[in-house]
This record gives structure tokens, sequence and C-alpha cells, in this order.
């Protein structure tokens, strides 16, 4: 027998207003599929953090952030974000250094990838036709 898997997808505007919106989808995503508290909001999280990157590093005026999550059986969750880019200074592998970069202690950013990096394993950051694809797995 196949096994069921369960998703959904948003596509948003690349505006940082939309961004708790994006949260709130997520958190309620995995309320439905019976996740427990503390990886719904892990799930919130993780979502919120790999948006507002993409759309702090995908501006353009056009730009949208589409974003995927992807139930793989019964503990484990694939969570794709995916950017609109015409900023060609911006690449997979500027990314993924961003993404890898250890914490600065005397600056306010780069926390928040360093705690997905923690809850999520399996990244894939990889230049798609447009933009960029972030793609990590959450384990619960």
């Amino acid at each position: 027998m196949a096994k069921s898997v369960q998703s959904t997808s948003l596509i948003i505007p690349a505006d940082t207003r939309f961004v708790a919106s994006v949260r709130v989808f997520a958190y309620e995503f995995m309320k439905q599929v019976k996740a427990s508290e503390k990886d719904a909001k892990r799930t919130e999280f993780i979502v919120g953090e790999l948006c507002t990157n993409a759309i702090e590093y995908g501006k353009s005026v056009s730009a949208s952030v589409q974003l995927k999550l992807i139930l793989e059986g019964s503990n484990s969750m694939r969570i794709e974000c995916i950017n609109s880019l015409e900023d060609s200074s911006i690449t997979a592998e500027s990314i993924v250094e961003r993404f890898h970069k250890e914490v600065d202690e005397s600056s306010k950013r780069g926390r928040g990838l360093f705690v997905v990096r923690q809850w999520t394993k399996n990244a894939l950051i990889e230049e798609i036709d447009g933009g960029i694809k972030i793609s990590v797995v959450q384990l619960f």
C-alpha cells in the first residue's frame, strides 16, 4: 500500500508584512496533522526564518516566496522555501555560506538560521530557474 503524503503550499508576495501570516499557516497545518505543540511551534519558527531570509535576499519588485510543507511519514516533514530572484549577485553558494555560518555573539543577526540548522537536517540549497530553493527536513 502506498504511503499517504499530506502537503500544502502557499505563495506570498516578497514582503515581510506577510511572514506573521505564513507562520500561523504553518502552525495550523501542524496542528491539523496532529503534531505536538512543541513541533508546531518549531515549524512556525523554521518557516518564519526561511521566509524572512527568502524575502530579504530575493529583493525584486515582482518577487514572491513559495512555501511547501510536505509531511513525510509520521515523524518528519520537508519544508521548502523558494524565492524569485532578480539579483544575480545572490547565489546558492552565498546562501549556503550564510546557512552554515557560526553565530557572531556581537551581532543580533544570523541567529535564526543557526536555530533552523539545529532543528533540521538534510539542508539542500540550490539555484532553480528564477530563484533559490531551500529545503530542510524537520524531525519530530
